[in-house]
Parts: C-alpha cells; sequence; structure tokens
C-alpha cells in the first residue's frame, strides 16, 4: 500500500487505487484534496494512475460530477476530475456520439479539417466533451458513425498544460490508452507545406484504412505468425563425467554430438548461453576454467553456424523469422537473445497494432517477450537491433515517427 507521493516508478498488473476522499455530513464536497492541490499535484496523480499495466480497480464516493471546476484553479483538481470521469465512463468518455460532442470554433484545428474535407475526408474540428479538446478528428471512411484518427496539434488546447513534457506526451498517451490512433501535427509544419502535410494524413489514414482497425483476430493471426514455443534440449547430466571427461580427447565426439543437437532445436542461442548447458550435461562446474575453456574451443568449431553481432556470438542452425518468448519453464534474458528475435517481435507488435510509435515499440517488444523488467542493458540491446532493422529497411519510421512494415 503506497500513498500519492512515493507510488514513483513502481508497477503491477492490478492495482486498486483508493480515492480516500467523500463529503461531510451535510453532503458538502471540499475541494481540499491534499498533495492534488499543491504545485505539481496533477504530475503526482498522472504517476499514480498510469502504474497499472492490464487493469485499476477504483473506490471512490467521489464522482466527477461532484467536483465543481467553478470552485477552483488547481490544475490537479481538474486532472483529478477527468481521471474520475473517465473510470465511470470509459472509452466513452472520447468515443461519443457527434451530438455529444462540444466543439468549439477556434484553432489550427479548423484550418486542417477544411483541407481534409476538401480532399475527400469527413472530420471535425476541436472535439471533446471537456477541456481536453482533439484538434481534428477523421472519421473512418468506412464506418461514418466511429472515429479513425485523431491529430493533436501544438495549438492553444495544449498549451494551455503548463508542463511541456505533458504537452508532449500526455494527450498522446491517454489518446491511445482510449483506443485511439494518434498523429502529431507541428502547426509551422502545416503552414509552411499545407499540401504536404495534408497528404502525410490522408496516406496515415489510407494505411489504416487498409490495415484495419485493430481487433482481437488482427493480434492473434499475428502471434500466431510471429510467436514460438521455446524448445529446449533435455540432456540427462552424465553423472561420471566432469572436468576430466571433458579435457581427454577421446570424449571429443561424444561432447561435439551433444552441441550439435542443442544448436539444432535451440537455435538461435547465444554463445555462453551453450556452454553453460553443454557443462552441465558434463558436470563441469564454472570453476573448472580449463575444462570451460575446452567445451568454448568446441562449441566455436562449429563456423558454418556462427554469428557475431556487436560482440555477441549466436549460433544459427537456420534463418530466424519468429521469436520465443518466456513462459513457465524459460526466463529469457534480452541482452542474449539474437537480434532477428527481437526484429520478429517488434513486426509482431507493428502488425497487431495496426500503427505503433517508434519509441514505443521498445516496449512492446519486452512485453511480448514476457520480460517485466527493463534493464539498461537490455533497452540499449533491444534498441540496437531495432535501429539494424531500420537501417536494413525491415522496419520503416514514418516522418511522423510511427512504423511500418
Amino acid at each position: 500500500m503506497k500513498n500519492l507521493e512515493n507510488v514513483q516508478g513502481d508497477e503491477r498488473d492490478l492495482i486498486l487505487f483508493s480515492v480516500g476522499y467523500g463529503p461531510d455530513a451535510t453532503g458538502r464536497l471540499s475541494l481540499n484534496f491534499g498533495p492534488i492541490n499543491q504545485q505539481g499535484g496533477y504530475k503526482r496523480l498522472n504517476v499514480a494512475v498510469t502504474r497499472a499495466r492490464s487493469e485499476m480497480i477504483v473506490f471512490s464516493s467521489v464522482t466527477g460530477n461532484m467536483i465543481d471546476l467553478n470552485r477552483t484553479d488547481s490544475v490537479g483538481v481538474k486532472a483529478l476530475k477527468a481521471f474520475l470521469e473517465y473510470a465511470e465512463r470509459g472509452p466513452e468518455m472520447l468515443s461519443i456520439a457527434a451530438k455529444d460532442v462540444r466543439v468549439e470554433s477556434k484553432g489550427i484545428g479548423e484550418n486542417v479539417a477544411k483541407d481534409l474535407k476538401d480532399r475527400g475526408l469527413l472530420c471535425d474540428a476541436n472535439v471533446g466533451v471537456s477541456d481536453f479538446k482533439i484538434d481534428v478528428a477523421v472519421v473512418d471512411p468506412r464506418d461514418k458513425n466511429k472515429y479513425i484518427l485523431a491529430i493533436i496539434a501544438d495549438s492553444e488546447h495544449s498549451a494551455k498544460i503548463p508542463s511541456a513534457k505533458d504537452r508532449m506526451t500526455m494527450q498522446t498517451r491517454i489518446l491511445k490508452k482510449l483506443g485511439w490512433n494518434v498523429y502529431n501535427l507541428w502547426t509551422i509544419n502545416y503552414f509552411n507545406n499545407q499540401k504536404r502535410e495534408i497528404n502525410k494524413i490522408k496516406e496515415v489514414v489510407a494505411t489504416l484504412t487498409e490495415k484495419k482497425v485493430v481487433s482481437k483476430k488482427t493480434v492473434r493471426d499475428a502471434l500466431q505468425k510471429y510467436r514460438k514455443t521455446y524448445k529446449t534440449v533435455y540432456i540427462k547430466p552424465l553423472a561420471r563425467a566432469g572436468a576430466e571427461y571433458v579435457l581427454n580427447f577421446v570424449n571429443e565426439e561424444a561432447i561435439m554430438n551433444k552441441i550439435r543437437t542443442v544448436i539444432e532445436v535451440e537455435s538461435p542461442i547465444e554463445e555462453n548461453c551453450l556452454i553453460d548447458k553443454i557443462a552441465a550435461a558434463f558436470c563441469v562446474p564454472k570453476t573448472a576454467k580449463k575444462a570451460i575453456a575446452q567445451i568454448s574451443r568446441y562449441v566455436s568449431s562449429y563456423e558454418a553456424q556462427r554469428q557475431e553481432y556487436s560482440g555477441k556470438v549466436f549460433y544459427v542452425d537456420k534463418p530466424v523469422s519468429t521469436f520465443r518468448p518466456s513462459d513457465a519453464r524459460v526466463t529469457r534474458d534480452l541482452t542474449k537473445v539474437h537480434p532477428d528475435e527481437i526484429v520478429a517481435a517488434a513486426k509482431c507488435a507493428i502488425e497487431a497494432t495496426v500503427y505503433i510509435e517508434k519509441d514505443d515499440l521498445n516496449k512492446e517488444v519486452f512485453k511480448l517477450f514476457n520480460v517485466a523488467k527493463r534493464t539498461k542493458s537490455a533497452v540499449e540491446w533491444v534498441d540496437a537491433a531495432l535501429r539494424a532493422a531500420v537501417q536494413t529497411g525491415e522496419i520503416i519510421v514514418t516522418p511522423d515517427g510511427f512504423c511500418r512494415i
């Protein structure tokens, strides 16, 4: 159990969130919510409500409509009201009927919407049910009752957000959690070359229309295509072996056969993982330096299967087009995962989510491998694999920062 001030950095699959405030005996609600009212309080709230990986259950005797914003100027209280409204109504908060949308006639949204309408796209400008506005919401060409894309610009709406960091990320993050596809439009780019920016938006809509809206089937198909169960070789330890057994050249063929079997089944496998597995099979302790060195020499003799990436060596028996996540039997260290496996997971994420930002791709790879802890070395290794895939054209990053394959 943690309070609002010290929840920073913690993540759990399920979080129970208690508001802890309520009306008094007369039914009057004080708008003093402790740390939320203080300067930067909305940031603490934002951190707290984004700690759940899968689900958050909110306990509160206060509802969003009980908070009267006419009685306070606190940004934190406004954020709490918005959060409670979302907790009560879910994605309906932004996925709403046209008659319920509050439309304001100001800002860049109207100009962009007009240009898009002139190019044949139906859309609405400055939409939303609160002070939180989508500059332009583009209607799905296949279903006039749904929006397919939210366009967020560095407009008057975003200028009202005090923190530069939150202006850049908060709106996009919230909309994505609500299931929106998001496109970030820079005002200066639009005014410098309107035709180019409108064409970019049309390309995004075309891509989304072609790939269809994300569904359970889309995700399932992507997983079936790219995900594979990690098969391991069980080698019963040779009880009477040991360091002397490995150092005796008479046993070379038996050791080489074991190495070949592991490579064939567990390819691609990182060199140190392979050496450790063979050492365990012949009951060789890590302290037996000469025997470990001999196993290493045997392993390195498989030159045809040997591949080197950024100083790491892997043994690969066949082309790699799938990834193998951690499961109850195997916990994978991503720093020892072949780059092609990481790229396969990234492709799976791109196909499953339709349109994913480059900055989010690393995190999705960790999720697909069922690896919860994102260590610095693992993040850097995954980033290196993704950069290489972009350089070779396996993954395409669009000018607006989204990934395609």
